[in-house]
């Protein structure tokens, strides 16, 4: 999700809870996405929040969802090989997914107010990774 152009945030953090909020707002009741999701509790919501702040400028760039079993994803993407994936749920579990390239870490932790080190490792590989994308001119779009 985008911030709307009248908006400008000068935190990052405020940015992201302008897009959580709209996130939550569009996955507000059960059966939100046609299919029977389960809306997200405010477990899921407050943690994910809490997590966006840990991250802070981390975070600036990350796409928020809801997905189906009602935890909040963060999603950072450099190209479509290029990506990670993070759901927080209500219990503070954060599991997360990454492919750099034809490398591949996972991990799960409970979120105890600080960023685990493994995710805040990912994160900078991703957003280095669309630098150097961005340097060379390249789309990430299309981008290896």
């Amino acid at each position: 999700m985008t911030t709307p152009p009248s908006m400008e945030f000068p935190d990052p953090s405020v940015a992201l809870g302008y897009a959580s909020g709209r996130a939550v707002a569009e996955a507000a009741s059960a059966g939100w996405d046609g299919h029977g999701a389960v809306a997200p509790s405010r477990g899921a919501v407050s943690y994910a929040w809490a997590l966006v702040r840990s991250l802070s400028r981390l975070a600036s760039d990350a796409d928020i969802q809801i997905d189906p079993q009602g935890e909040v994803l963060l999603e950072w993407a450099a190209s479509p090989r290029w990506i990670l994936t993070v759901a927080i749920n209500e219990a503070g579990r954060i599991a997360y997914s990454a492919m750099f390239g034809s490398a591949r870490i996972r991990g799960v932790e409970n979120f105890d107010g600080s960023v685990p080190v493994a995710l805040s490792h990912a994160i900078a590989r991703i957003r280095d990774h669309k630098a150097t994308l961005a340097s060379a001119g390249r789309s990430p779009g299309n981008a290896v």
